[in-house]
């Protein structure tokens, strides 16, 4: 039961502060015809920042009690954030240099 509740937990989170987050970006990429056509990469990003603060915050406030509730590395931690960041900024920068 409570990994059931758990899971849905991990789906309602990530599809509404996804779409709370998108909400914000998504304006933003369709400024430029090119940043727009590579929006996903900045959705990618956001997902991928998600994941981090689920693994690193948010599981240890879930109902889920089972082993395996570790937090990432550090090396790891920083490499997704410092990748989820470019990913999101990766659009408007093909924007600039594609033109």
């Amino acid at each position: 039961m409570r990994v059931g509740l758990e899971l849905l937990r991990i789906v309602l989170t990530f599809v509404l502060v996804g779409a709370a987050v998108w909400l914000l970006l998504g304006p933003l990429y369709t400024i430029h015809e090119t940043a727009e056509r590579y929006q996903w990469l900045g959705a990618s990003g956001v997902y991928l920042l998600l994941f981090v603060m689920y693994r690193n915050r948010w599981r240890f406030s879930g109902w889920y009690q089972g082993e395996g509730r570790t937090r990432l590395p550090m090396l790891i931690t920083k490499l997704l954030v410092s990748l989820g960041i470019i990913l999101i900024l990766l659009p408007w920068m093909l924007a600039s240099l594609i033109g």
